[in-house]
């Protein structure tokens, strides 16, 4: 769960009133002093702090200071999520992805991850992508899905980088192109995820040294450009 225990510490310093509490609830929790945490985060969420509704989510979400409860975190994020906090957006597409704490809900999924992925949210726009590519309470739209894995790849979220990367290696709404295959995949392990290694490692057993010569300095160009442009333009029969 990509929101679990990261706390929207810019929503703390935005927000004129509860703040210092909130702050609190966060050291407290980076301590690992949770039910201090809950002291702090609960009445700021009764009261309807979005950040604290967010955060109360994820503490019961994974039982740290309170038992674990998927049906109360689902209600709390739905709170956050409805005044437009973009973690609790985020958390809720999830659940209703997943079936946590409510009925798995594809079409709900996708409706949630969209509001956060539109707020710039690039965990939800690769999960949006996903929903996309398999047509899962969305029509199925691989260039639609090659949309949001790009926005999300440019703010450096590594399953958009292995995502690109699958799409590049077999040919998925661009051309196959397996030097750009690799470089997404590297991206994608260097910064630890693992899961892109073994597909990184079997397009590389098949590169020349010439080649690989020239996806390092592919790579070099995509990260100083922020991971924007990487690579070639979408095929033309495709929309999105």
């Amino acid at each position: 769960m990509r929101f679990l225990f990261i706390i929207p510490v810019m929503l703390v310093l935005a927000a004129p009133l509860g703040a210092q509490d909130f702050a609190k609830g966060l050291q407290a929790f980076e301590a690992g002093d949770f039910a201090a945490a809950v002291k702090e985060w609960k009445p700021l969420a009764e009261s309807g702090n979005s950040a604290a509704q967010n955060s109360m989510g994820d503490l019961y979400y994974s039982g740290r200071g309170v038992p674990q409860n998927h049906a109360e975190a689902f209600r709390w994020y739905r709170l956050s999520a409805q005044q437009g906090n973009v973690d609790g957006q985020g958390n809720l597409g999830w659940m209703f992805e997943y079936g946590l704490g409510v009925a798995r809900d594809f079409s709900r999924a996708a409706k949630w991850y969209k509001q956060a992925a539109d707020q710039g949210d690039g965990w939800a726009q690769n999960s949006l992508g996903v929903l996309y590519y398999h047509g899962q309470g969305v029509q199925k739209d691989i260039g639609q899905a090659f949309h949001w894995y790009k926005l999300a790849a440019a703010q450096g979220q590594l399953y958009a980088h292995q995502n690109l990367g699958w799409m590049y290696e077999h040919g998925e709404f661009v051309d196959r192109n397996t030097l750009i295959a690799f470089m997404w995949y590297d991206h994608a392990t260097n910064r630890g995820l693992t899961d892109a290694a073994e597909a990184r490692d079997s397009i590389g057993a098949r590169l020349t040294y010439l080649e690989k010569l020239l996806v390092m300095g592919m790579s070099k160009l995509c990260m100083g450009n922020a991971y924007k442009d990487c690579g070639d333009a979408p095929r033309a029969r495709y929309s999105y």
